[in-house]
């Protein structure tokens, strides 16, 4: 067997963007003490504020 070329290349790959994501707002992510704004270009807000 041959290994796959860019496996872990998220502009290859659009399945390596989806585990990023999952990974990200599934475990990483701190809901809280962060908030996400969605409007004006949407952005992280601190909660604290």
């Amino acid at each position: 067997l041959h290994p796959r070329q860019n496996v872990y290349n998220p502009e290859a790959n659009l399945g390596v963007l989806l585990i990023e994501f999952l990974e990200l707002y599934g475990r990483k992510f701190n809901y809280v003490k962060t908030g996400i704004r969605v409007k004006e270009g949407g952005t992280y807000i601190s909660k604290e504020e």
